[in-house]
């Protein structure tokens, strides 16, 4: 049972929103130990006009920490996301990256070469 249902969706939703930040837009550029993207001008977070509507699936099961059966809930769908919109990719375009955020003209690059 959720203790606080309104509480775990907002916190799902938000590692969802990491995953998706994570996978296409943050773009952290270090030079020599220098970070180059020093603004949010720069280095792009998500927002909630980038993500499509979601929709959380509770789905029982597993055992949880003492008497209560705890299980955490904090930012366990931002893995999943990053992996699931790169495979997306591969399985649209027949190119597997190897690296993230994903962007349009690495994979473009990758379909002129051949590689796939």
């Amino acid at each position: 049972e959720v203790l606080n249902p309104v509480a775990h969706g907002m916190q799902l939703d938000g590692g969802t929103a990491m995953g998706y930040g994570f996978a296409c837009l943050e773009d952290l550029h270090v030079e020599d130990g220098q970070v180059w993207s020093g603004t949010l001008g720069e280095f792009k977070l998500p927002s909630i006009r980038d993500l499509p509507p979601l929709r959380t699936v509770l789905v029982p099961g597993g055992h949880g920490v003492g008497p209560l059966n705890i299980k955490s809930a904090g930012e366990l769908t931002n893995v999943p996301t990053a992996a699931a919109i790169a495979n997306a990719v591969a399985d649209a375009t027949g190119v597997r990256l190897d690296s993230l955020p994903v962007r349009a003209e690495v994979v473009w690059r990758k379909l002129a070469e051949g590689q796939r």
